[in-house]
């Protein structure tokens, strides 16, 4: 069952720039995080808007809807699983989102206000010009804690 009608506030789901890709490309549908006070079927419903952001900062983000949700032990076994979380014991909360609009990472902003992401700001290979991060190469978290919190240096803006 689908609602788009939710008035809940959008989950925040950070993500490292290979899955952001993903999703942005329609080749992730799915995102896996432990099952937890965080990431549970009450706070992941069915309806319940979604923002996918490239790390913790705030320049490239998509926006979605939560319009699955199970839970699986099967996630807890892949190798990305294991790289982000170890060992850890229990289920995979599995949230699938369908984006709103599946070709635009940009955010409202204009390039006035920090860049959208326009072609004037992107080099030929797609990423930003030279302004990233060096503790957190862009991603917004902090490599030394796993990347559960935002990035000291950058303040989990990326740049």
């Amino acid at each position: 069952m689908k609602h788009t009608d939710c008035n809940m506030t959008p989950l925040f789901i950070p993500l490292k720039r290979e899955y952001f890709e993903a999703f942005r490309l329609g080749t992730k549908v799915e995102e896996f995080r432990p099952v937890g006070p965080r990431w549970n079927a009450s706070s992941c419903v069915v309806g319940r808007p979604v923002v996918l952001s490239l790390g913790y900062g705030t320049r490239s983000r998509l926006h979605g809807v939560v319009v699955g949700y199970r839970e699986s032990a099967e996630p807890t076994k892949t190798d990305a699983w294991l790289k982000c979380y170890g060992t850890r014991q229990g289920l995979a909360a599995c949230i699938r989102v369908e984006l709103r609009d599946k070709q635009s990472t940009q955010s409202d902003r204009t390039c006035e206000q920090g860049c959208a992401g326009c072609e004037d700001c992107i080099d030929d290979d797609g990423q930003d010009d030279d302004r990233r991060c060096q503790r957190c190469d862009g991603d917004g978290a902090d490599p030394l804690s796993d990347f559960a919190l935002p990035c000291p240096l950058c303040l989990g803006e990326g740049v």
